[in-house]
C-alpha cells in the first residue's frame, strides 16, 4: 500500500478521530465477548449468537482498516501513560458527581430539604473514594 503524505495537522486530527472509534470498538468487543452487570445496570443480552459472531468479524475487520489507514497515511501511534488514563477517569467522575449535588438537581425540582446534607454527604463519600483510586 502506498503511503500518502498529508500536513501533521491533518494526521493528528485524523489520528485523534481513529483513536476514539478504535476505543469504540474495543469497548463493544468486550461488551459482545463478555457482557458484564453493574450495580446500577443489567446488561440484557438480546442479539442472538450468530450476530455477536457477525459483529465482532465486522470488529476485526473495522480494525485492520483503521491499521492500514494509520499505515497509508502514516498517523503516529500515541502512547499513553496509565496514570493519565486514570487520572482523567477520575476527573470525568469528579465532574459528573459535582453535577449531582442537591443543589445541582434543583433544575429537576426541588431536592427535599430534609436529605440534602446526607444525600450530599452521600456524593462527598464517594468522591473521596473515586480520589483515593
Amino acid at each position: 500500500m502506498e503511503s500518502i503524505i498529508i500536513s501533521e495537522n491533518h494526521r493528528r486530527s485524523i489520528g485523534a478521530s481513529l483513536r476514539i472509534v478504535e476505543e469504540h470498538l474495543n469497548e463493544m468487543e468486550k461488551e459482545l465477548t463478555n457482557p458484564e452487570d453493574g450495580i446500577l445496570l443489567k446488561m440484557q443480552i438480546d442479539i442472538q449468537n450468530s450476530s455477536i459472531s457477525k459483529s465482532l468479524q465486522n470488529i476485526a475487520k473495522a480494525k485492520k482498516h483503521i491499521k492500514n489507514l494509520a499505515e497509508k497515511y502514516r498517523l503516529s501511534v500515541q502512547s499513553s501513560q496509565l496514570s493519565r488514563v486514570i487520572d482523567s477517569r477520575k476527573t470525568s467522575i469528579w465532574v459528573t458527581l459535582s453535577d449531582s449535588t442537591s443543589e445541582k438537581l434543583k433544575i429537576y425540582g426541588v431536592f427535599p430539604p430534609e436529605y440534602s446534607a446526607e444525600f450530599d454527604n452521600d456524593i462527598n463519600e464517594l468522591q473521596e473514594l473515586v480520589n483515593q483510586i
